[in-house]
């Protein structure tokens, strides 16, 4: 069984030039690159260059540790680069840099476009940011110097060690910090001298999708480390999940470069698998949430028979892009940090948030290595989407999604075969599954905006660069000057809006003339492509259920969907009113089987899918599809009417002498917690307990309210 592979064929999505790009055969029973003897010799290729992986967990990154080739391996997660230096600490370099001013990594989306700055700020306000910026600049070169100098003497001890023992250099390093490791391995900055050995070493660019993901929130970052990039023979791009053709094209460091990906299949079809992916539409977060975590508190995780024994999951990797929602998750909830281990960015601003709204005990973990203890439940956001390894014997995943809001819609081309390859241990039972659950995009928002946005920006950009090249080509110095001036102001803009109104960047190119940097305005095309990818996102991949699952079978190469389905979703989707699509689906349930029903159910509107499973065809034919009636015989139907009755007991017992007031107030509560659409009233205290109806003084209202006083437990 270890020769199975979790497959995602992510190369389904249309590349321009896939046709053209090699392939590279797989030999026969290799499972991990580290075992494939020639591929170091004969296909490490000593010039830039593309490799789609084709599946998550093939351990290229290993391979890279273990070869015997000086490596730099970039990464765009801390979290990846720290889980390798915990496995291999003696034998890498890990160029960690704790300045946060300097390194801005591994931001989460939840706090994307929700900046104090605001467009309309006056000349006076935008010159007080440009005063604060400039201070904190002059902090951040000091520090860089003096991080530069710590991690050159750092490197030069490595190498030392590492050339004694005869062995090779392996550096670690993320995306933000590969220009400094290029510095010092080549001719030095800040009065110390280069190690000269640049190249020797491959540059093994790890991920690089996220070059064009990340760009959403640090598109100049990004775009400074594709320039770093620029001239470097021995490059390596790599990815299971590499971006889009149609994307990638339009930056031309990427589009002409020659491009090879794995075959598993020709040499070995049967260690390939595909991951089996259960997909449900929901109407609430934190319901779900909280339906999943109930089950793994009650010790009822999925059970299933593996060889001889049962085995039960007891723990859960939930994945939801949003620090904020996971914290809300949590409070309300009541979940402890015993029980919690939270994976996010390691910024200041998340380890504040974390104490804010959960309190000085909550931290942000790591994940564990082979072998440690693991807690029963782990939330993960986008930082860890990308090549951290978990090795769980009985963890499930998780996969939370909204449509509606950009910064936690799953992008599923690129993300979630990343999520399916993250549990490594092929005894886990659930190594290549997961549940995902979606909310679909609200019928009626509207997609013209974005689109006209995005347009709007890109025509300012090219009237910006038009200008600016017009008057840097004129011959009047008061225009000129004028200029540089109109390009400082842009080059601030794009830090403090990050790129809300355009897409200008303002590159620092040194001129040796008068050693000093020149400031150059350029379209910034990775900040480009980060929007529409997001507009693409929600307005395609998730414009309804169909879309969904069309974008699901795409990337995960599905066929377990029949004909059938797909034709009654596409129709589905055209209904409007609750009544339609609840009849069109009582009419039609006769052509499908048992298993497509609960396909279709996984995907139509919770209330629909609720009424069926829960009240019949039968009595919502009889209803004539009502949705006050639906809801009202729901309320008594989705939940654990035995659980209900054990929270009421726990508040009231015999003998209590209680307002109406006051039972309104503690049912309410009770209903809220157990998702039980039902208005409270006094009265439903009947349904548990024999009553006689008493005045009684209230001390909430202060005065005398009908009331009842319990007598007895009804059996």
């Amino acid at each position: 069984m270890d020769n199975i592979i979790n497959f995602t064929e992510a190369n389904s999505l249309e590349r321009v030039d896939q046709e053209v790009g090699q392939s590279i055969v797989v030999p026969k029973g290799v499972r991990y690159i580290s075992e494939w003897k020639e591929y170091d010799q004969k296909y490490f290729f000593p010039y830039p260059h593309i490799v789609d992986k084709k599946i998550p967990g093939c351990g290229y990154t290993e391979y890279c540790i273990r070869n015997s080739r000086d490596i730099i391996l970039c990464s765009p997660r801390r979290v990846l680069l720290q889980n390798k230096f915990d496995q291999h600490p003696d034998e890498v370099f890990y160029a960690k840099n704790d300045l946060e001013v300097l390194l801005n990594i591994d931001k989460d989306y939840n706090s994307i476009g929700k900046g104090k700055y605001s467009l309309d700020k006056d000349l006076e306000a935008i010159k007080s940011e440009e005063e604060k910026i400039s201070v904190q600049n002059e902090k951040q070169k000091e520090e860089s110097i003096k991080r530069y100098k710590t991690l050159y003497y750092d490197l030069l001890e490595y190498r030392d060690r590492m050339r004694s023992h005869g062995k090779p250099m392996k550096i670690l390093v993320t995306y933000d910090s590969y220009s400094i490791i290029k510095s010092i391995l080549s001719d030095g900055a800040n009065g110390l001298t280069g190690f000269g050995i640049f190249d020797q070493f491959y540059t093994v660019v790890d991920e690089f999708q996220s070059v064009f993901l990340d760009s959403i929130f640090k598109s100049t970052t990004e775009l400074k480390f594709v320039g770093d990039l620029q001239g470097v023979q021995k490059v390596c791009y790599v990815s299971a999940t590499p971006m889009i053709g149609s994307y990638l094209m339009l930056i031309p460091e990427f589009a002409n470069l020659p491009y090879y990906y794995f075959d598993w299949i020709t040499e070995q079809p049967e260690r390939v698998t595909k991951p089996r992916l259960k997909v449900r539409t929901i109407d609430s977060l934190t319901k779900t949430i909280r339906g999943i975590v109930d089950s793994y508190k009650k010790g009822k995780g999925e059970s299933r028979v593996v060889g001889t024994k049962m085995v039960t999951s007891q723990e859960a990797v939930i994945y939801l892009n949003s620090v904020n929602n996971i914290c809300n998750t949590i409070s309300r909830l009541d979940l402890a940090p015993e029980e919690c281990n939270i994976l996010c960015a390691d910024t200041r601003e998340n380890r504040q948030r974390l104490h804010q709204k959960l309190g000085p005990g909550w931290e942000i973990g790591r994940v564990p290595l082979r072998g440690e203890s693991r807690k029963m439940f782990t939330f993960c956001t986008r930082t860890v989407y990308l090549g951290a390894d978990f090795y769980s014997d009985n963890a499930k995943s998780f996969i939370i999604s909204d449509a509606n809001v950009d910064s936690m819609a799953v992008d599923i081309s690129l993300d979630l075969p990343q999520i399916l390859g993250r549990q490594r241990l092929t005894e886990n039972p659930w190594k290549n599954e997961a549940e995902f659950y979606y909310i679909v995009r609200r019928v009626g928002k509207d997609n013209r905006t974005l689109e006209e946005i995005i347009s709007k920006k890109m025509k300012t950009t090219e009237t910006l660069l038009a200008g600016n090249k017009r008057a840097m080509e004129s011959s009047d110095p008061v225009l000129i000057s004028s200029e540089i001036e109109h390009v400082k102001n842009m080059d601030l803009l794009a830090k403090i809006y990050n790129y809300k109104k355009d897409y200008v960047a303002v590159n620092h190119v040194y001129n040796p003339t008068t050693k000093s940097f020149d400031l150059v305005p350029v379209e910034n095309k990775l900040a480009y492509i980060a929007e529409v990818r997001s507009y693409d996102i929600q307005y395609k991949d998730y414009a309804d259920r169909f879309s969904v699952f069309n974008t699901l079978e795409r990337v995960l190469g599905s066929d377990s969907i029949s004909e059938r389905v797909k034709d009654f979703l596409s129709v589905y989707e055209t209904l409007g009113s609750f009544y339609e699509k609840a009849k069109f689906l009582c009419d039609s349930d006769y052509l499908f089987s048992d298993g497509e029903i609960e396909v279709i159910l996984d995907q139509i509107d919770p209330l629909i899918s609720d009424s069926y499973r829960y009240i019949g065809k039968n009595r919502m034919t009889s209803y004539k599809y009502s949705v006050k009636k639906m809801k009202e015989l729901l309320a008594m139907k989705i939940f654990d009417v035995n659980d209900l009755k054990s929270e009421v007991c726990a508040r009231f017992s015999q003998g209590d002498r209680v307002s109406k007031v006051y039972i309104k107030n503690v049912l309410r509560e009770i209903y809220e917690n157990f998702s039980y659409k039902k208005t409270p009233k006094a009265t439903d205290l009947q349904e548990w307990f024999d009553l006689k109806l008493i005045k009684v003084w209230d001390p909430i209202t202060q005065k005398w309210e009908n009331g009842f006083e319990i007598l007895s437990l009804k059996p």
